[in-house]
């Protein structure tokens, strides 16, 4: 590809860039953008479709810092509607939990276990104990009256998959184990509560963003309006996550409550 589309690429994602991508340049940086294509603003998504699909490969849209691939715990995909829902504002929030077994009868074996687990961060590509997977959906109508159109209903969904080691102790497995991982898994477990917690309070701002917008001349306008505001409700949701992790440390501010060090 030219280099003259590769610096469009970049200035169109540059937002996408200092969230996805810190540090990288060039076709590196092209390759991590692409990864992350679906959880792009349009502009950069228009960008990246100039490039061979074959050098594009997707990263399921919504996962957050301690993201995962396809195959851990599946895709969220956001989406946006604007078939009829029902009358009103609401939010629903749907989270689940999925599990992968770990074995071992020392901390050291657990540990090792989580590390080979698969899971990854999305942003350093290290190794992840565990994974919070989001997306925030919305569907809503429009009524123009008297020239000006206005939101009649809007409904935010949150959906969150935290993906999760779980650990059964097997025979003559030690009690400091024992006592260790139930320190170890509330720390694991804390954390992802955190990225949880974060993907809500975004469904939750966007829900009052919407009850608050105001009449536009003409539902075009109010179409791309509220489409504009469910693609910035899912681009606050990624960068708190980056935020959570970089407060924590990817969790090691729990780990050290846990542990009391």
């Amino acid at each position: 590809m030219p280099a003259p589309a590769l610096a469009a690429l970049l200035l169109a994602c540059s937002n996408e860039l200092s969230l996805f991508c810190p540090g990288k340049a060039g076709r590196s940086a092209q390759r991590c953008l692409a990864l992350y294509e679906e959880s792009a603003t349009p502009r950069c998504r228009a960008a990246l479709s100039k490039f061979p699909p074959s050098r594009r490969k997707q990263r399921p849209f919504g996962w957050a810092a301690a993201g995962a691939p396809p195959s851990a715990a599946g895709a969220l995909s956001a989406a946006v509607s604007s078939a009829d829902p029902a009358p009103g504002f609401g939010l629903d929030v749907r989270s689940s939990r999925k599990f992968y077994a770990l074995s071992g009868k020392t901390p050291r074996e657990l540990s090792a276990a989580m590390n080979a687990s698969g899971l990854s961060d999305s942003i350093d590509g290290g190794a992840a104990a565990a994974v919070t997977a989001g997306a925030i959906d919305l569907s809503y109508s429009l009524k123009n009256e008297a020239g000006a159109c206005r939101l009649a209903s809007a409904h935010v969904s949150v959906r969150v998959v935290e993906t999760l080691p779980k650990w059964a102790a097997p025979t003559g497995a030690p009690a400091k184990t024992a006592a260790w991982w139930a320190k170890a898994s509330a720390a694991i477990s804390a954390h992802e509560n955190g990225h949880k917690a974060r993907w809500i309070s975004a469904g939750q701002d966007a829900l009052t963003f919407l009850k608050e917008m105001q009449p536009l001349p003409g539902c075009a306008a109010m179409d791309q309006a509220v489409r504009a505001e469910a693609d910035a409700a899912n681009t606050a949701a990624l960068q708190a996550q980056v935020a959570w992790d970089k407060d924590t440390a990817h969790g090691k501010t729990q780990w050290q409550a846990a542990f009391g060090r």
